[in-house]
C-alpha cells in the first residue's frame, strides 16, 4: 500500500508519498505514482524556476515548495492524478488531504 499525504498551510505545499504499492500485469501502480511525483518536480523546477526541497529514497519521495498560483496548480494536476488512481486502485493507494 502506498500512502499519500498532502498539506497546504503556513504559505507551503507539501506532498509525502511512502510506501509500495501492487504490481499487476494491467497496471504497475508504483511506476505510475512515481511518474506523478516526478513530473510535480520536473515541472515545478523547470516551468516555474523553482527550487522545491525534495527527499527521495526508495519507496519515498516528499517535496514542498512555496504556495503561489502557479505551484498550487501543478500540486492539484498530481494529487488529481493520485486521486483517479486511487479511485481505482483502493487497496494499493490510499491519499489523504
Amino acid at each position: 500500500m502506498t500512502r499519500v499525504l498532502f498539506r497546504q498551510t503556513g504559505g507551503t505545499l507539501f506532498l509525502k508519498v511512502e510506501g509500495h504499492s501492487i504490481k499487476t500485469t494491467a497496471v504497475d501502480l508504483c511506476s505510475a505514482i512515481s511518474i506523478l511525483t516526478e513530473n510535480l518536480e520536473a515541472s515545478l523546477t523547470l516551468l516555474l524556476r523553482k527550487t522545491p526541497r525534495v527527499i527521495k529514497s526508495d519507496g519515498y519521495f516528499e517535496i514542498d515548495t512555496e504556495d503561489d498560483s502557479g505551484s498550487n496548480l501543478l500540486f492539484a494536476s498530481a494529487l488529481l492524478g493520485l486521486r483517479t488512481l486511487a479511485k481505482q486502485y483502493p487497496s494499493g493507494l490510499h491519499v489523504e488531504t
